[in-house]
């Protein structure tokens, strides 16, 4: 009994306690409760910053992927443009024929799309260029050649003037020269000179040595025709003569029954000509 009162006596305030517990009671109210300040330790501290970092890597790098994304599209936007453009470009301007070395750049032959997209554009650039200055050539060689003509035409009926025989000496070339004319080399190097029909008229007089002249490399038909025209200035011009039929014997009289000789250069056949000259 007594143990029981002493228990049931100690569970009951004390003046002391009896002080503390309104001071208690005010501080902790119902449904406030007291905020607890929690103290990291470094290590917790330490490890919330790498957290931290982490966090903040990674959103750089999802940014980054991000724009490295958008750049790709953007690239590959472009190259189907500049592909495009390429092929429009080709089609308006690339022969038919294009040599190797004279092909489009091709993406795969450049390390960025920048590169490429500039070797496209001077590609064209220069075919381009090259298109119009090969339009103007043609042009102007058209012009040029005009020109020529025209003071040929003059140049030859002045010479035939003076040179009766002039279209006759022309006529008998036309057998040698075939029906394409003479080369280009030739026609060139004869028509732009000042003293064509007489250069003309000088090859024409001797027609084995113009078909001998006609059998000789390039160059040293050149070199015939630079002698020919310096023996024209040097000698003036050509003295006009009567056509070489003229001048020719009769035709001699054989003893048997059979036809006259034909002996006439201008009633023989070329093939015959050439034949009597030792050219065939």
């Amino acid at each position: 009994m007594d143990e029981l009162s002493y228990t049931v006596a100690s569970d009951e305030p004390t003046p002391e306690t009896a002080a503390e517990a309104p001071e208690t009671q005010a501080t902790a109210q119902p449904g406030e409760p007291e905020a607890e300040v929690v103290e990291l330790t470094e290590e917790e501290q330490a490890e919330a910053e790498k957290e931290k970092q982490t966090k903040a890597k990674q959103s750089a790098f999802d940014r980054r992927i991000g724009e490295v994304t958008r750049q790709k599209h953007d690239a590959d936007r472009r190259a189907a443009e500049a592909e495009r453009v390429a092929n429009e470009l080709r089609a308006r301007y690339e022969p038919q024929n294009a040599t190797a070395s004279n092909q489009v750049p091709t993406i795969d032959q450049f390390e960025s799309i920048p590169a490429y997209e500039k070797a496209v554009q001077d590609y064209w650039q220069e075919q381009a260029k090259s298109s119009v200055q090969k339009e103007f050539e043609q042009k102007k060689q058209a012009q040029d050649e005009a020109i020529i003509g025209q003071k040929f035409v003059q140049a030859e009926a002045e010479y035939a003037k003076s040179n009766p025989d002039y279209e006759n000496v022309l006529t008998s070339m036309v057998p040698f020269i075939g029906p394409e004319g003479l080369p280009v080399h030739l026609k060139d190097a004869i028509l732009r000179a000042d003293d064509a029909p007489a250069m003309l008229y000088e090859l024409g007089k001797d027609l084995a040595g113009f078909a001998d002249f006609l059998g000789k490399s390039p160059t040293e038909q050149l070199m015939e025709l630079g002698a020919v025209r310096a023996s024209l200035k040097n000698n003036g011009a050509a003295a006009p003569r009567t056509p070489a039929a003229a001048n020719l014997p009769k035709p001699i009289s054989t003893v048997s029954g059979r036809t006259t000789v034909k002996t006439d250069p201008y009633a023989m056949s070329d093939k015959d000509f050439l034949a009597a000259k030792g050219l065939r």
